[in-house]
């Protein structure tokens, strides 16, 4: 490795950059950026770095020519990280040996009389790793030798390898199998795998973000920076006594040392090769003069583009002249404008002063008319206050009154449970009255099935009783009549239903009275079938009472049965249901007191 100056004081670092703040800092990650021309090396160093600081070109023309160091850095996991530019291999104007010259001359020692007075040892410089772009798409790939890139391993090392990253980017999207990548013997890039260490392989589509990934295994490398085994070798067999012109020749006693088998072989067997290398020379030659050719042609083709361009600023600096004398026109046409502009504006002003003036006498009456206005929305004011109060009082007496209508109410309520009460107990009686007239109907059936045995008899006076019964009949009717006025309602739909109610009970009374006269007859028919049945049987099955009537009787039997069926029916009625709600036949004051306050009560409560 490099060794300090003899007799020397041990090398520390230079003296300007020795504080305790950079003592404490690790030292940047310095990479390399190398590859064939047109790959893409400049532009990834802007992309890592996020800036514009290497310049590129869109087409295939050599950019960087020379050995270009990046004034700024990217941090990955704390580390910093600083980028070497370097030309292309495989260009025009600039020979792969040379190239390679320049990585020696770049990190190489620095000579003493270079260095500086202060300044007791040799500058060394020391790289962490270099990023090697390779294409596999034409015209990219064939642009670098098999040759060149021996030659750059060699000046590597072998245990540099490791720190190699080979970049594949492919503009064809060809698929790679990166874990599985071994370059082909005649490929390019073969001496970098052809040891028992390679390098890390990343396939580049020039995404941004794969920037990191790529650089993140150089932040854990220890040592972090060491020398290239060709620059390590150099320092140890020159040490301080060296120049710059004895890098030529010690690459070329470097590249010509071959740790190979042939040197096993002896001289004889490389003198057949002389010829073929001489062949090779004349062809170098050819390609130089060529080259040379080129170059003419080129300078030329940039002489005539520098003529161009002197023309070029010569028409330019004429069209400043007229421009400027355009401007000038300009100029004074601007200043005429300016000076109508102000006195338009001094007549504006004045104007304006005079509008001022009106706006503050408009103001002054338009103050006068704000106070008038306002003292008559006090006034409006006051009286939607009186307003109010008479709203409130109106709203509390409307609110008593709705309150005593409402007690009124909860009163008729009150009035219309009781009869509720009492619908409910008038209802039952109805009841009991229908379990009469069916206890009645049963009597009837049991004095039919009596007259089967009973003889008849006709006496003549029949007549004097159906006459009696008739008119009990009427009379009946009459005090069911009379009760029906007196609980007549004062509403129309009341009275309806009470009118179509009593002509329902009476069409029943006399379907009621007929089935029976129709079953009674039906019933001595089937008992006596040889004897004759004459209309004044049908009186004997009342027993004695029904014997008499039958002798009086003058009309027909069956229509006497039936009123005397009717006569009973309404009696029944008129005893249990109708005369105790009726006010006027009822007996009992008290009852009929409270009758009468209840048919009251209906007759408020249908108002």
């Amino acid at each position: 490795m490099f060794t300090a100056r003899p007799n020397g004081p041990p090398y520390s670092g230079p003296s300007r950059y020795r504080t305790d703040s950079w003592v404490n800092r690790p030292p940047p990650v310095y990479m390399l950026v190398m590859g064939p021309q047109g790959c893409g090396k400049s532009k990834f160093v802007n992309m890592a770095i996020g800036r514009f600081d290497c310049p590129t070109s869109n087409n295939f023309n050599l950019c960087t020519q020379s050995f270009h160091f990046s004034k700024f850095s990217k941090h990955v996991n704390q580390c910093e990280f600083r980028f070497t530019d370097t030309p292309g291999f495989g260009n025009d104007m600039i020979d792969d040996r040379r190239i390679l010259q320049l990585l020696v001359e770049n990190f190489s020692p620095i000579p003493y009389g270079d260095r500086g007075l202060n300044s007791s040892i040799p500058q060394f410089r020391k790289v962490a790793g270099l990023l090697y772009i390779h294409s596999e798409d034409e015209p990219f790939k064939s642009r670098t030798s098999r040759e060149t890139i021996e030659m750059l391993a060699k000046v590597l090392g072998t245990q540099f390898l490791n720190r190699v990253t080979v970049l594949i980017a492919s503009q064809n999207n060809t698929q790679i199998n990166i874990s599985a990548f071994m370059p082909s013997e005649d490929s390019p890039i073969y001496p970098l795998y052809s040891n028992a260490i390679k390098p890390r392989t990343v396939v580049w589509d020039q995404n941004p973000q794969l920037v990191e990934h790529i650089l993140y295994p150089y932040t854990g490398l220890y040592p972090r920076n060491i020398f290239l085994t060709a620059i390590d070798k150099f320092a140890r067999e020159y040490g301080s006594n060296w120049q710059q012109s004895d890098i030529p020749r010690y690459l070329t006693e470097f590249f010509h040392e071959r740790k190979t088998p042939l040197e096993t072989v002896g001289q004889a067997n490389l003198l057949p090769n002389l010829q073929e290398q001489h062949d090779e020379l004349k062809r170098l030659y050819a390609v130089l003069a060529r080259k040379d050719e080129e170059i003419k042609f080129i300078q030329s083709a940039q002489h005539k583009e520098l003529e161009d361009i002197r023309g070029e600023k010569l028409r330019e600096s004429f069209n400043h002249e007229v421009e400027l004398k355009r401007l000038h026109n300009v100029t004074q046409d601007q200043e005429a404008e300016l000076s109508k502009l102000k006195q338009s504006k001094d007549s504006d002003a004045k104007r304006l002063e005079i509008l001022k003036n009106e706006i503050e006498k408009r103001s002054s009456n338009k103050n006068s008319e704000i106070e008038r206005l306002q003292e008559q929305l006090k006034a409006k004011d006051e009286r939607l206050i009186q307003l109010e109060i008479l709203k409130n009082e109106e709203i509390s007496k409307l609110s008593s009154e709705k309150d005593s209508e409402i007690k009124g109410l909860q009163g008729l309520r009150a009035r219309n449970d009781e009869l509720e009460g009492l619908q409910a107990e008038s209802e039952r009686k109805i009841q009991e009255l229908q379990d009469m007239v069916r206890a009645k109907e049963s009597e009837i059936r049991e004095l039919s099935s009596r007259v089967n045995g009973t003889p008849t008899k006709v006496e003549g006076n029949s007549g004097g009783e159906v006459y009696r019964l008739n008119a009990e009949l009427r009379r009946v009717k009459a005090e069911y009549a009379s009760l029906r006025n007196h609980t007549q309602l004062q509403e129309n739909t009341e009275q309806a239903h009470i009118t179509t109610a009593v002509n329902d009970i009476n069409r029943f009374i006399e379907e009621l009275a007929q089935s029976l006269v129709e079953h009674v007859e039906d019933h001595l028919g089937r008992s006596s079938p040889k004897t004759i049945i004459r209309p004044q049987d049908l009186l004997e099955v009342f027993g004695p009472a029904g014997n008499g009537l039958a002798s009086k009787a003058e009309q027909d039997t069956s229509l006497l049965l039936e009123y005397v069926i009717q006569t009973t029916v309404c009696g029944q009625l008129y005893a249990h249901l109708f005369k105790p709600f009726h006010p006027s036949i009822s007996e009992d004051e008290k009852c009929n007191t409270f009758i009468m306050e209840i048919y009251d009560q209906m007759v408020l409560q249908g108002k």
